[in-house]
């Protein structure tokens, strides 16, 4: 009997912990997650343009097929543009800030 009461109380403590641990505030992700990005992506055709209200470091772009159409460094400017293959119909870009943000984005081309 007291073995089936021992187990009982080990069973209740544990799922008491996990659940517990299932309530964990977590405002910061959602602070990030609502939070408006510092800039803009702007598409003219092929051509890419990133304008941002904070100076950008880096910027990489890649295509679907993972092969990297630009990788501009140590930009410290607030605009920057690039023109895409004649194929590429979906560019990810990645934009890192002089803050050390990184931002990246799924771009839809015509």
């Amino acid at each position: 009997m007291s073995r089936y009461l021992f187990t009982l109380c080990y069973c209740f403590i544990i799922t008491g912990t996990v659940l517990a641990q299932g309530n964990i505030d977590r405002s910061p992700e959602k602070q990030v997650a609502n939070s408006p990005v510092p800039f803009k992506v702007l598409t003219s055709g092929k051509r890419i343009t990133i304008q941002s209200t904070k100076n950008i470091s880096n910027v990489i772009a890649w295509n679907r097929a993972g092969n990297r159409i630009t990788e501009q460094k140590n930009l410290d400017a607030t605009r920057c543009a690039f023109t895409a293959g004649s194929s590429d119909r979906v560019i990810f870009v990645m934009i890192e800030l002089k803050d050390g943000r990184r931002y990246t984005q799924k771009i839809g081309l015509e």
